[in-house]
């Protein structure tokens, strides 16, 4: 025997109750089916509307109306007789909903309510009709800005300040912003093929935010626009546009200070023999996608990684503030060659720069007067099996590792970006130095690494 339910919010009505233990059953005189959703729309829409349902809380595929629930009244608009009966008024115990008429007082959005009495049902349907006019786009946007530690979650900065700063800086670009729709060279902020959208989808601000999360949190565009409510194009626009954007904003940022204004911020505690430190360097390597040249698989194949990657040199100040940051080259590429072609025209006669030993560079810095902060090298034993080191080198070995731990954590803060932790797609190679730049600054804003 097949067995009804009632469909509308709060009735108790089922077909296979007897009227002995449920004398409201007695009213029943029929079922009437919902109406399908594809001969008539409109009609079942207003039936899901009318017994107070929200989309997607039920399965309808079966759902059916008994007489008990006095419809008729309510869905006169395309009904006929023979769909809901009118009935007489049912016994005391079968429970209605009906229309509030005086105002309801909104719930505070953290009060937990753990039992509802029946006069609230007017109450319910009402804040879930309030709930839909908010947009999925804004319920998103609320949550992002919620507290400093969803902020930080969402976008990597932990300030509304510093949020509301970077804004405000972009500003003066925004006023003649031109959406980026494809280039026909490499250097993808060209306006070389651009035109300004005629009506925004999106606020600015909102255009900002949706840049910082794709960032922070390396969504697919496909989820970017479905948070955003916007098309998946569209939010692949506004992304390109943004970064280059905030890129040329945050760039003036990333200063790279003297010799003299380092050393006036190094801890009490931070060695005498290496004082002279004006900057720290080291590479570090992000994952890619194969790309389908092979001539770009054999650049991009890094020996260390066993992987493609893409490589950048990043520099910290003694005190662990990122000052330096290359462009991007192929895993392949030494990091001899990346400092010879990104770095060595800043060197200083008297400047000091601590690296690691991959970094074979003691005779270009000697040209410049520099010094070089390296791990010595081991040597072969006397007796010719093995390396060894003597007891001043594994003293050196072990505090210029003290020291360089600093940009080891300030490369981990960059790859808490998934965008960069991520593996990257091809299709962002133009865009990566802007996100660098981008991500370093951002980073800068976390608590400092080392109290100076």
């Amino acid at each position: 025997m097949m067995k009804f339910v009632c469909a509308v919010a709060d009735c108790k009505s089922i077909s296979t109750y007897s009227a002995a233990p449920y004398p409201f059953m007695k009213q029943v005189k029929g079922w009437a089916r919902f109406p399908s959703n594809k001969k008539d729309s409109k009609r079942r829409k207003l039936w899901e509307t009318r017994c107070r349902r929200v989309s997607g809380v039920q399965d309808w595929c079966e759902a059916e109306v008994c007489s008990e629930a006095s419809l008729s009244t309510s869905l006169n608009t395309g009904l006929v007789a023979a769909d809901v009966s009118h009935t007489p008024a049912p016994y005391a115990d079968h429970e209605y909903t009906q229309d509030r008429l005086e105002p309801v007082d909104p719930v505070d959005a953290e009060v937990q309510t753990d039992h509802l009495p029946s006069n609230s049902k007017a109450f319910c349907s009402s804040t879930l009709n309030e709930n839909d006019n908010i947009s999925q786009r804004l319920q998103f946007i609320q949550i992002v800005l919620q507290t400093e530690k969803s902020l930080k979650r969402y976008t990597g900065i932990g300030s509304k300040t510093f949020l509301s700063g970077i804004f405000d800086m972009a500003e003066s670009n925004i006023g003649n912003i031109y959406y980026w729709k494809g280039s026909k060279g490499n250097n993808v902020s060209e306006k070389t093929s651009t035109s300004k959208r005629k009506k925004k989808e999106l606020t600015n601000f909102q255009e900002y935010l949706l840049t910082l999360v794709y960032i922070r949190q390396g969504f697919d565009l496909a989820v970017i626009a479905d948070l955003f409510e916007i098309s998946q194009t569209w939010a692949g626009i506004i992304v390109k546009s943004w970064i280059n954007i905030l890129a040329k904003v945050l760039n003036e940022l990333l200063v790279y200070p003297s010799a003299a204004t380092v050393r006036s911020y190094l801890p009490p505690d931070y060695p005498s023999e290496y004082a002279d430190t004006r900057i720290i360097l080291d590479c570090t390597e992000f994952f890619i996608t194969t790309p389908g040249n092979t001539s770009s698989q054999a650049a991009t194949f890094s020996s260390y990684k066993h992987h493609n990657t893409v490589k950048a040199l990043i520099g910290v100040t003694p005190t662990g503030v990122i000052t330096f940051v290359s462009k991007t080259f192929g895993g392949n590429t030494s990091d001899a060659h990346i400092f010879q072609s990104e770095f060595i025209s800043r060197l200083e006669p008297g400047d000091a720069v601590m690296v690691d030993k991959g970094f074979n560079i003691a005779d270009l810095a000697l040209e410049y007067g520099a010094k070089l902060y390296i791990p010595p090298f081991t040597r072969n034993k006397s007796g010719g099996k093995g390396k060894t080191l003597n007891q001043n080198e594994i003293k050196t070995t072990r505090d210029i590792a003290r020291l360089r731990v600093h940009v080891e954590r300030a490369i981990r803060r960059i790859k808490e970006f998934k965008i960069l932790s991520n593996r990257i797609d091809c299709k962002l190679f133009p865009l990566l130095d802007q996100i660098l730049v981008i991500v370093a600054v951002l980073s800068n804003f976390g608590p400092p690494l080392v109290e100076s």
